[in-house]
């Protein structure tokens, strides 16, 4: 039994697989070249000991498995590997054997062709176990017939006990070193594999670092921005928003998700935007841009620019929709404004080009731009006119110095208005109301003038014809309509010239004056009707006129059923004559009038008063005094002449034909005295106002003594107004607010003026009176807004007979409305503005006492 074999065979597997172990990745065809040397040297060694040191007993044996590292290194190494172990061996056996052995010993030959056999195998064959079955095959033959027949006498080892021995030990030592090195290979790819996967992990978690903070990036960007940011569903439900949505609508973000984003659209915009986003998906639109009308939580309304991305799956299947939405309503209500304006001026435009003539010139005057209605105005096609001097239309009726006036004021920037009168292209003339405007560059100069011109031709050929007209009628305005004598109007002027007159004269000479009323002519009115009233009135003119003895003498119409004559040169008892002589042929007329008090005829009261004219008087004085005779010549009972001493118009008898017995004190008797004196016509109102209250006391069955706090109220209700300037009082046309205002102030004007005094009798009800007589039932009179019985019972009485008062009478900015109509608005204004027991009680007292009322 071979026993060295097997030993041999041990060392062989032991050998390369703790080498296999040691070297790790030295034994392998991809291994370096100085591995493989390193490997083939090592195996080269170990092949020599087994070569030298086998077993053996006495006789040399050198048969044994040295040829197996140089096989098995070879097979793993290539020739780089057999050089190297070679190398070992040859050296070994040099020392040994002497140098002499590689002639003379057949093994060198052996070895080398070893070498051979496995360069050849390892181009030739590429699978390892393959090149190992003919490797193993051929040298275990060459190996044991090469050893066998050289020392067939010292070893009987068989052939196929070699064979096996060798084909097993080295197919294990293959099997151990191929599974060390798939082992290392695996164990090595894990590592790499390991590590890669390590460094996936680590790049993951770098990336899940980058991403996080990304994702808080772009969450705090997303959160931020002011335009919302939304993302819906494929059934239109809104899966996200951010913070923006809660700021725009005051909807809260969490409450928001999960509802349809049409819940927050207004009802009416709701169809219309449903349609055009479903023919937006079926179209597979990839995006869009809507304006859209949005309620806030509020319910306002808010005008959204949506821009919308449309999501599909890769079968084209929508998913849903995501974007932003920016709130526009600032945008939308400006552009509707600017929309507004824009077709304002275009109708602005339109309405010029229509009805005013445009022009546009240069600084020099050179026509830049022209309208329609310029051309049909001027004749001149645009072609004709564009391009020339504005000059071409000069008419040459304007002098020099009016263009000089106008450029001048051009030149200054400043807008020049004026009416020109232009040359058309025919010749004719044509007259425009101009004004131009200077159009101002950025840096201040102007580039441009605009002309706005209206056609006013028509008025000025009217103007034209009303001069004319006002020259003829004025010289029927000093007459009066009605009468056919002087009016007001050529009384003044010819008072003020006789005035004036007399102030140059230089010997002093009396201007004498008469004013005529006609006695109870609004009951003649009432009764006879305005038509007999107006031929009585023209036959008492007539009269007038007729009984002026000189040329010089001037007799007018003052004013309803008022007269004045002017008397130059004439004293006071000459008027008186003149006056009285006037009141007979007056009487003598037999005008029946069956309503008078005073006569069954028309008569008439006159009032006379002379004042030589001088710088210290005035024209309006001598008509006062002349005023005030008339009233003492009404007081004393009518149809009678009275001339003015100032002696006897200083006191005055307040309680004749009202009340009897009454005494009046001061300080009431001084401001009756002063009302009288300075305002006839508020004095002359307040005595119908004292008589009705007087009416409407009795009736309600007042104490004398309560009449008689009433009465003096009466006659005080309006000293206010002398407070009032007389421009505002006697205005013949409408008030303005201003004025009116003014008016309203009368009643604490007056308490202020007799407040000035200490006490006085039934001082307490005659300041009610006098401030509280315009506030009225409902709350809606002055000062004081007072209503119902907040009102004192006097102010309430005084406000309804002042009101009947005031519609009766005849003023110079109105006419008297009939009585019976007067009384008419009284009872349809109660309970709104009047008492309505007082009203009815005044009813009552004027039913059965209108034929005593006062008139003018």
């Amino acid at each position: 039994m071979p026993y060295h074999l097997i030993l041999d065979g041990v060392m062989v597997v032991a050998y390369f697989f703790i080498a296999a172990q040691l070297s790790k990745n030295i034994l392998t065809l991809n291994s370096t070249t100085p591995h493989k040397l390193i490997a083939g040297g090592l195996a080269g060694a170990f092949s020599l000991l087994l070569w030298m040191f086998v077993p053996g007993g006495e006789r040399e044996v050198d048969l044994s498995f040295y040829h197996l590292p140089f096989l098995i290194i070879g097979l793993f190494g290539g020739g780089a590997s057999v050089i190297g172990a070679m190398t070992i061996v040859f050296l070994g056996m040099s020392i040994k054997l002497g140098w002499a052995f590689f002639i003379e010993d057949p093994s060198v030959y052996f070895l080398v062709g070893i070498w051979f056999l496995l360069s050849i195998l390892n181009r030739k064959i590429t699978h390892i176990w393959n090149r190992w079955i003919y490797s193993i095959t051929l040298v275990t033959f060459l190996s044991y017939f090469f050893d066998y027949y050289r020392f067939t006498k010292q070893d009987s080892t068989p052939f196929w006990t070699f064979a096996l021995l060798s084909a097993l030990t080295g197919t294990v030592t293959m099997y151990l070193i191929l599974h060390v090195h798939r082992s290392r290979v695996a164990y090595t790819e894990l590592e790499r594999k390991n590590q890669k996967l390590s460094d996936q992990h680590d790049e993951i978690l770098l990336k899940q670092s980058e991403l996080s903070l990304t994702k808080q990036k772009f969450q705090t960007v997303v959160e931020s921005v002011r335009e919302v940011i939304f993302q819906t569903n494929r059934e239109g439900k809104i899966v996200f928003l951010n913070a923006a949505w809660e700021e725009l609508t005051l909807f809260k973000v969490e409450d928001s998700l999960n509802k349809h984003y049409l819940y927050y659209v207004v009802p009416e915009e709701r169809t219309r935007n449903i349609k055009k986003i479903s023919k937006l998906i079926d179209e597979k639109q990839a995006r869009t841009r809507l304006e859209i009308k949005f309620y806030t939580k509020k319910h306002d309304v808010l005008w959204m620019e949506l821009n919308i991305s449309f999501s599909y799956d890769g079968d084209g299947n929508f998913l849903g929709t995501f974007g932003t939405m920016t709130d526009i309503t600032e945008r939308h209500i400006s552009d509707q404004i600017l929309n507004k304006t824009l077709k304002e001026l275009e109708d602005i435009k339109f309405a010029m080009d229509e009805s005013v003539v445009v022009m546009v010139t240069d600084p020099k005057g050179v026509i830049l731009k022209v309208n329609d209605l310029f051309c049909s105005i001027s004749g001149y096609t645009k072609e004709e006119l564009i391009g020339k001097p504005q000059q071409l239309l000069n008419s040459s009726y304007h002098p020099q110095s009016f263009y000089h006036t106008m450029w001048e004021t051009l030149n200054r920037k400043e807008v020049w208005r004026g009416e020109l009168r232009n040359k058309a292209k025919n010749g004719s003339y044509y007259w425009v109301d101009s004004v131009i405007v200077p159009l101002l560059s950025e840096e201040g100069v102007v580039h441009q003038f605009v002309t706005i011109q209206s056609n006013i031709t028509k008025r000025k050929l009217a103007e034209q014809k009303l001069v004319e007209a006002n020259d003829l009628l004025l010289k029927l305005s000093s007459v009066d309509g009605l009468t056919g004598i002087n009016n007001r109007r050529s009384f003044d002027e010819r008072l003020a010239f006789e005035w004036e007159k007399g102030c140059r004269a230089q010997t002093s000479s009396s201007l004498s004056a008469i004013l005529l009323d006609v006695d109870h002519f609004k009951l003649f009115n009432d009764h006879y009707g305005h038509q007999q009233g107006d031929d009585c009135l023209k036959k008492v003119a007539r009269l007038m006129v007729r009984e002026l003895p000189r040329t010089t003498d001037f007799g007018a119409r003052y004013g309803g059923e008022e007269f004045v004559i002017l008397l130059p040169d004439t004293g006071l008892l000459e008027a008186t004559t003149i006056a009285e002589e006037i009141r007979k042929g007056i009487l003598s007329l037999q005008i029946k009038h069956e309503k008078s008090k005073v006569s069954p005829m028309i008569t008439a009261s006159l009032g006379v008063a002379s004042i030589v004219p001088s710088e210290d008087a005035s024209a309006k004085q001598l008509l006062e005094y002349a005023d005030k005779a008339l009233y003492t010549a009404k007081r004393k009972g009518r149809n009678r002449v009275e001339s003015y001493i100032e002696e006897e118009t200083r006191t005055i008898d307040v309680s004749e034909r009202i009340i009897e017995a009454t005494i009046v004190k001061d300080p009431v008797q001084e401001y009756i005295n002063l009302l009288h004196s300075k305002d006839t016509h508020t004095w002359e109102h307040s005595n119908r106002v004292a008589h009705y209250a007087i009416l409407l006391a009795k009736e309600l069955g007042v104490s004398e003594k309560e009449r008689e706090k009433l009465y003096l109220t009466a006659l005080l209700h309006d000293i206010g107004k002398l407070d009032i300037p007389q421009s505002i009082l006697r205005k013949a046309s409408r008030l303005t607010e201003e004025e009116y205002s003014i008016i309203k102030q009368h009643p604490i004007l007056g308490v202020e003026k007799l407040q000035r005094h200490g006490d006085f009798p039934f001082k307490k009800e005659i300041l009610e009176g006098v401030l509280y007589h315009h506030e009225r039932w409902n709350g809606s009179g002055y000062p004081h807004r007072l209503k119902e019985k907040e009102i004192p019972l006097n102010a309430r009485l005084l406000g309804i007979v002042d009101s009947f008062s005031a519609m009766t009478e005849e003023r110079v900015y109105k006419k008297g409305i009939p009585t019976e109509k007067a009384l008419f608005e009284i009872h349809s204004q109660m309970n709104s503005l009047y008492d309505p027991e007082l009203v009815q009680a005044f009813l009552r007292a004027m039913k059965t006492s209108i034929p005593e009322q006062l008139s003018s």
